[in-house]
């Protein structure tokens, strides 16, 4: 099983059917430049019989729903949200003073409160609105929570911290799934 990946829909005229993953029933759409998860994984769904990716998203008839987004084999209907194409720099070092260690990665954005977790789901701090993330442009979401995003580091009041295994809150399970309104955002 690969890892669930945080995506975006990049087309900019184009929203995509979401359909329940057991029921088939429609549930929702996933719009221009809203982000859902590719779980990283297919499963036999129940309601088509066949083996389908599995996919994650906020509607707001279900909430934060396993779900299924029709495609053609071989034409992905996405991208991966946090990569250099979306980062707010090149791929560069941020110097981390207290751990004396620099680490490479692409900025992203932070809109609002937004809680920094160890691997294992410790809280580690939060960082708001002007501070920023760094990832490694693989854009992986967390196996149990794959609406958490990895990331490398953070910077906080403007100054900045590496964190070994760390994750960052989207805020996409909680409605906040659009690329206006997600925490940490990049230049979608």
């Amino acid at each position: 099983m690969a890892q669930p990946i945080i995506a975006i829909n990049p087309y900019p005229q184009d929203s995509f059917p979401i359909y329940d993953f057991h029921t088939n029933t429609k549930i929702g759409d996933v719009l221009p430049k809203e982000l859902f998860v590719w779980a990283g994984y297919s499963m036999v769904s129940k309601a088509t019989g066949k083996s389908e990716d599995v996919y994650w998203a906020y509607t707001a008839k279900k909430g934060w729903w396993k779900c299924r987004i029709p495609h053609m084999w071989g034409e992905w209907i996405w991208s991966p949200a946090y990569d250099r194409d979306s980062a707010y720099s090149d791929y560069v070092g941020y110097y981390d003073p207290v751990n004396k260690k620099t680490v490479y990665g692409y900025k992203f954005l932070v809109r609002r409160k937004c809680r920094i977790w160890t691997a294992n789901l410790r809280e580690v701090t939060s960082i708001y609105a002007g501070d920023w993330i760094v990832t490694d442009g693989k854009s992986n979401g967390g196996s149990s929570r794959p609406y958490l995003l990895s990331i490398r580091g953070y910077s906080k009041g403007g100054t900045f911290r590496s964190i070994d295994n760390g994750w960052c809150d989207t805020d996409i399970e909680i409605g906040y799934s659009g690329g206006k309104s997600v925490t940490v955002y990049g230049k979608w």
